[in-house]
């Protein structure tokens, strides 16, 4: 059967409501939930007018109410409880010694682990039950207007609650006092314990990873519930969906384990370095995958940037700033104004790429060096200068002018601004902004909101898949304090939250074009002229003069004609943004999911403006999650190389240490696992729109034609917005 798109949803949007049940009615409720979930898969027409799903044979009733579970410190006496939880801190600090410092005891403690786990489980089945309101719930209403409408409870799950209990039962006193122990441990041979012991359930990951076939990406199957339980992250910065619709993902425990070993294992910097020549940055190279990672655990990279020497040159600086890492930054002059507001200015310089308005701010721990920098470029595209905050930084800047002969000054510098560059882009760009802001916000409101059979709940659900997951997997990670994103780079705690903080509250949409205007390369935007389904990509004289900007708006053109023509199909007689689903939906967005996000539109509003509106969103939206996100998130080849970036430097430095190496090589693997491609056939969640998506599909191998084409002409090809190389979501 074919899906047919919702047209009118009339009444007002409400969310499951959750009820006590009998044993009895909830066999028939998990009954009723594999039918209705049956029942989408197949596709069955729907009719959700009156707010009920229609298939043959009459209506099926809503899913059962979403089980939550109960503070047991308010429901049960807490002297048993007390004991148990102050127990596993101990068995599980037995279990960690026993390993690391006494093998012969490996057995006894592998059975002992298998002991709390057992207890675990029955302690998480205990305590689960279905009730109308669950002890420390917020309702909408009941909070400050910073967080209305979302629902956190800070014991749904086992990691929030064990952090709940480190507030009363002085565990982090005794967390702290075992980690200082533990400390005497360890060697500066380039590696931490914490390294050491997270690094085994990620390789234990990989090996037993195994991609999704497209046809296994399920089709939307959960009503809309308002109350869609969220976990918190990092003090309320953002919430992520505790349930993904794809994929169950990791259990709690697990989690629960991994903010124990943040806490546990003490927070060391190395001072051991690989060797500093060209020669030494190659065999580090070797050494990181075979010595240290043990296999090839990165992920595979679209380009190959050379051996170090290259690395170091003055031509990968202009690669990097016109189509690598530094791309989405490079900003053209303004003819008459200078290129920077405080900095000398000279009129031949044509380019600017400026971290330090954005990164010298924050604090960073120790000896460590302040992240930042500013470089400047000439009409040709190659480098002039870089300049560096002085470590007063209110005594200016220091200048460095090109050096020919490559000496030491100059390649630091030159070392120091990538270094930054690759921080900027891995936690600003793409994890906060791609997956937290973007990917989380328009996934949650459209849970939150929509039927399934919504065409704009249709249309996204593809590109949203397994994003839940991954993204409760990163903030469990890389986030939280002493996590390892936040061990990788050099900021301080505080300086770090802030800046998550900063990101989030600076964050907003923008379109792909709008961007290349603002940064002076409005001369690459154009509007297709084609009246047929095929796109007339515009050509330029030289490929190589911003090939990410070149490739950017030729994919930017293709997302938009599918968005537009998808948007004119599905609501035929009337704009979507007169659709009282739609407008729903963007409110959700503005006033609780993503204020920041949407600040600059805090109204939809109706006829083609709104429809112009919800389309370059909807566009913006689909761009960030596949091209934007391949060329920010595919970062396997910066880490490869110690001589390329560090995620850590000092000053003088021209090469990391194996501990941040290996530290950011970890977080690399984590999110590099490939996912279903975007040219995979995904025509089931198109159903009723195949003329559309086939013309899609069609542009977007076209286009994969052109950039190869374009890439003879280039000095290093780029293949961020080649579809054929592009994923459909940021899941890993």
């Amino acid at each position: 059967m074919e899906l047919v798109p919702e047209t009118e949803l009339n009444g007002e949007l409400e969310g499951s409501t959750l009820s006590t049940s009998s044993k009895k009615q909830r066999k028939k409720s998990k009954k009723k939930e594999r039918k209705w979930r049956l029942s989408s898969r197949a596709s069955a027409p729907c009719d959700e007018g009156n707010g009920e799903i229609i298939v043959e044979g009459g209506p099926i009733p809503d899913p059962p109410a979403l089980k939550w579970y109960v503070n047991p410190l308010t429901q049960y006496p807490a002297l048993s409880v007390l004991g148990f939880i102050t127990a596993i801190p101990v068995l599980l600090l037995l279990l960690v010694l026993g390993i690391t410092f006494l093998p012969i005891l490996a057995i006894p403690t592998l059975i002992l682990a298998g002991c709390i786990w057992v207890v675990m489980k029955l302690f998480h089945h205990i305590f689960e039950f279905n009730i109308a309101k669950p002890p420390g719930m917020r309702e909408i209403g009941e909070e400050p207007a910073s967080e209305p409408g979302i629902w956190v409870n800070p014991f749904t799950r086992f990691s929030q609650f064990y952090r709940q209990a480190k507030k009363f039962l002085f565990i982090d006193v005794l967390l702290g006092s075992v980690s200082t122990f533990l400390k005497l441990f360890q060697n500066d041979d380039g590696m931490d314990i914490h390294t050491r012991l997270l690094w085994v359930p990620v390789k234990s990951g990989i090996d037993s990873f195994v991609a999704t076939p497209t046809s296994d990406i399920p089709l939307a199957s959960e009503p809309p519930n308002t109350r869609l339980e969220v976990w918190s992250v990092k003090e309320g910065i953002f919430h992520v969906a505790c349930h993904d619709e794809d994929d169950p993902g990791r259990s709690d425990f697990t989690f629960a384990i991994m903010q124990f070993l943040h806490d546990l294992c003490p927070h060391f910097d190395s001072t051991k370095y690989f060797g500093e020549s060209n020669a030494d940055g190659d065999a580090a190279e070797l050494r990181l995958r075979e010595d240290i990672l043990h296999g090839d655990y990165l992920p595979s990279t679209n380009v190959h940037w050379g051996n170090t020497e290259r690395l170091r040159s003055d031509l990968a600086m202009s690669l990097h700033a016109f189509q690598g890492l530094m791309a989405m930054y490079v900003v053209k002059r303004v003819p008459g104004e200078p290129l920077h507001p405080t900095i000398r200015d000279d009129p031949n310089e044509e380019y600017v790429v400026d971290h330090d308005a954005v990164m010298d701010r924050y604090e960073v721990r120790g000896d460590f060096k302040r992240y930042g920098g500013v470089m400047f470029f000439d009409k040709d595209r190659e480098i002039t200068r870089i300049c560096f905050r002085k470590r007063d930084r209110n005594a200016g800047f220091v200048e460095v002018k090109r050096d020919p002969q490559n000496g030491r000054l100059w390649n630091h510098m030159k070392f120091a601004v990538r270094s930054a560059a690759f921080l900027r882009m891995t936690q600003w760009e793409h994890l906060e902004i791609t997956h937290f802001v973007f990917a989380n916000s328009v996934m949650l409101a459209t849970r939150r909101i929509l039927y399934p059979t919504h065409p704009i709940r249709r249309f996204v659900k593809v590109f949203t898949f397994r994003t839940a997951v991954i993204n409760k997997q990163a903030q469990a990670t890389l986030f939280p304090d002493g996590g390892t994103l936040v061990r990788a780079v050099a900021y301080t705690n505080e300086a770090f939250t802030q800046m998550l903080k900063d990101g989030k509250a600076e964050a907003k949409w923008t379109t792909f074009p709008d961007e290349l205007e603002r940064r002076g390369f409005g001369d690459m935007v154009y509007t297709p002229k084609s009246k047929t389904d095929q796109i007339d990509f515009a050509e330029r004289k030289d490929n190589d003069e911003y090939p990410y900007g070149q490739d950017g708006i030729d994919f930017w053109n293709v997302c938009h004609m599918f968005v537009k023509s998808y948007f004119e199909k599905a609501y035929v007689d009337k704009s979507v943004a007169d659709d009282p689903a739609t407008q729903a939906w963007w409110d959700d967005l503005v006033t609780h999911v993503a204020p920041e996000l949407m600040r600059d539109h805090p109204k939809l509003p109706g006829g083609q403006k709104g429809a112009d509106l919800l389309i370059n969103f909807l566009t913006a939206f689909l761009f960030q999650v596949t091209g934007y996100h391949e060329h920010g998130g595919n970062v396997g080849e910066y880490v490869l190389n110690p001589t390329m970036m560090a995620p850590k430097l000092r000053d003088g430095d021209v090469v990391g240490t194996i501990q941040g190496a290996f530290q950011m090589a970890l977080v690399t693997a984590l999110t590099g696992l490939r996912m279903p491609p975007l040219m995979g056939d995904f025509s089931l969640h198109f159903s009723g729109y195949q003329d559309i998506y086939h013309a899609f599909k069609s542009n977007l191998d076209r286009l994969s034609y052109k950039i190869e084409q374009r890439n003879l002409d280039r000095r290093q090809p780029l293949y961020s917005f080649s579809p054929r190389f592009l994923e459909i979501s940021v899941s890993i």
